[in-house]
């Protein structure tokens, strides 16, 4: 999805690339808060959204 087709960023210059990629990491990150409002306000099944908190390594 992050090809460089899909988005033009073929076209741009080497510096350009990291700008360009934390932009759309922050886009992902603006829809995924968005949908999460609107889908899994209420509550959701998603196992990454209730696993058990103790499945945390603790270090010890």
């Amino acid at each position: 999805m992050l090809g460089k087709r899909c988005f033009g960023t073929a076209t741009l210059p080497a510096y350009e690339l990291t700008k360009a990629f934390r932009l759309l990491v922050s886009l992902c990150a603006v829809a995924d808060t968005r949908r999460r409002g609107l889908h899994c306000a209420g509550g959701c099944t998603h196992a990454w959204h209730n696993s058990p908190v103790d499945t945390v390594p603790t270090g010890g």
